[in-house]
């Protein structure tokens, strides 16, 4: 598939965060998409965009986009992906600082353009409002988002862009979430259980365990005494 790499990208892009290498590499891999080649059902536009834009370039999602608005010119096609797109532009609007356009563009994202449900995925949405919350800095609401991803079922969760990728960073967000918030038993759970998700991960991704350690033993003896 033409999307590949840009997939394996995406993948490490939401495990690790931005880096020169991994923007590097992002940067051949979209060079390499024969986007004029391919069928236009196929022609990874807003897929590049959204990795674009979690690799926190902006400029460069934009600029996939416009180029998207002109060369998709199968209007079926831009109606059956105009929810795909709103999500895009929120993931734009978050990589640009700009949260509150995020919330409005990730809820568009959830409603076709028959007005239905954009797709079956759920957990999808909450996801999404949860990180524009936390980057709005409101954190009461980010939790409650964040707490429905996880208790929301949905049948693709085991995919690796799901669960396996968010999970972790879900439970290491929430723990210091709750931590600030002064809920240190809520915060004592998801550290550990983001510990335990990552206690075999990579090297370069141990200092966040690490952190999240540090943490843990610093709230544990709180907790124990208070019970």
């Amino acid at each position: 598939m033409p999307d590949d790499s840009l997939y394996e990208i995406w993948l490490d892009v939401m495990t690790k965060g931005p880096s020169p290498s991994l923007n590097a590499r992002l940067d051949s891999a979209v060079a390499a998409v024969p986007f004029r080649d391919l069928p236009l059902v196929d022609r990874p536009y807003l897929f590049a965009a959204v990795v674009l834009a979690r690799a926190g370039d902006p400029t460069k999602a934009r600029a996939m986009i416009a180029r998207y608005r002109s060369e998709m010119t199968d209007t079926s096609l831009r109606r059956a992906q105009e929810a795909e797109l709103h999500s895009e532009l929120g993931e734009i609007a978050l990589a640009d600082r700009k949260p509150l356009e995020a919330l409005v563009e990730f809820r568009r994202a959830d409603v076709g353009y028959d007005g239905l449900p954009a797709n079956e995925c759920a957990a999808c949405l909450p996801f999404n409002l949860a990180r524009a919350f936390d980057a709005a800095g409101q954190p009461d609401s980010a939790v409650v988002m964040f707490e429905r991803y996880l208790s929301t079922p949905y049948w693709l969760k085991v995919d690796a862009e799901m669960d396996p990728v968010r999970l972790p960073a879900i439970h290491e967000r929430l723990g210091q979430l709750y931590e600030s918030m002064g809920n240190t038993e809520k915060a004592i759970d998801h550290y550990r259980a983001f510990i335990e998700l990552w206690k075999n991960a990579d090297a370069e991704l141990q200092p966040r365990v690490t952190d999240a350690r540090t943490r843990l033993a610093r709230l544990t003896p709180v907790e124990k005494l208070r019970r």
